[in-house]
């Protein structure tokens, strides 16, 4: 018959004085250890971190600013087509599918603020720091790399953004700065204007879903 006993220390797991910390039992052998868990969550998240870094998340880029591009847009009809301003007044439209540029142009004296475009995507609209509004046709600029404003509209107030009225007939877009502007493309004066004392309106977006 064989008898084996455990016998414990008391020093081992006993606090000498009442304000000492509880002791903790460790075991020498060095393949466990007692952070055994934390170890191995650690290990799994590096993994997956490893695992996104090496997916090369990044598709592609559009070159060709000089300056830092401040506002862009998107074609409601044509996925593919995007259209970026700059901050020294430069507007441009690419084709993200085969990252080209396919029009370029000096469109504003300063930071291009606002652009905005029609729910039939043939008119774009675009506002900058020289207070003018400039209307283009986007099929000459998905035809010819170099185009000039179909029409320019000079505000009295300093503009921030602009957005046109969604609908498939409208004529109306609206703008904000100093003030808040409700214009109509053939008229070179606002319709209505809005104004919040001393308060500057940064940015603006007509509801696409209650239009009228």
């Amino acid at each position: 018959m064989k008898v084996k006993v455990l016998s414990r220390d008391p020093r081992d797991y006993l606090r000498t004085r009442s304000g000492d910390l509880p002791k903790l039992p460790r075991n020498a052998d060095p393949t466990l250890h007692p952070h055994a868990a934390e170890r191995e969550y650690s290990a799994a998240m590096n993994a997956v971190k490893l695992e996104r870094v090496f997916a090369k998340p990044f598709v592609g880029s559009l070159d060709g600013h000089r300056d830092g591009v401040y506002v862009m847009s998107t074609h409601p009809k044509r996925l593919p087509i995007v259209i970026s301003g700059a901050c020294d007044g430069e507007l441009k439209m690419w084709n993200v599918s085969s990252k080209e540029c396919m029009c370029s142009a000096p469109a504003h004296s300063g930071f291009v603020r606002g652009l905005g475009i029609n729910q039939a995507g043939d008119l774009l609209l675009s506002v900058g720091d020289d207070q003018m509004v400039c209307m283009w046709n986007v099929e000459d600029m998905l035809q010819n790399p170099t185009v000039s404003p179909s029409t320019t509209i000079s505000s009295k107030t300093l503009l921030t953004g602009i957005d046109y009225q969604w609908g498939g007939s409208s004529d109306t877009f609206a703008t904000c700065g100093s003030v808040v502007g409700i214009w109509n493309i053939n008229r070179n004066e606002p319709l209505r204007t809005f104004s919040w004392g001393v308060d500057t309106i940064t940015s603006l977006v007509f509801n696409k879903v209650r239009c009228h």
